[in-house]
């Protein structure tokens, strides 16, 4: 079994919580969705968005909880 990383890897399963985070509140913009996702991945490296990690690592059900309300 072999790891992978990048963007390449990391594309389908952002778009897929987007879609998920837009099924739990329809009335979202792609703005307001991509907000969610970045406020409630959960940070890795140092403090805040970074070159290495970005926002960091998605928190799918956090952000559609987050979505929800």
């Amino acid at each position: 079994m072999a790891t992978r990383s990048g963007t390449s890897f990391a594309a389908p399963h952002v778009a897929g919580a987007l879609a998920l985070i837009l099924s739990a509140n329809s009335g979202m913009t792609a703005a307001q969705a991509v907000a969610v996702l970045e406020e409630t991945a959960v940070d890795l490296g140092s403090k805040g968005p970074d070159r290495e990690y970005g926002y960091g690592l998605i928190n799918v059900a956090g952000a559609v909880i987050r979505a929800q309300q």
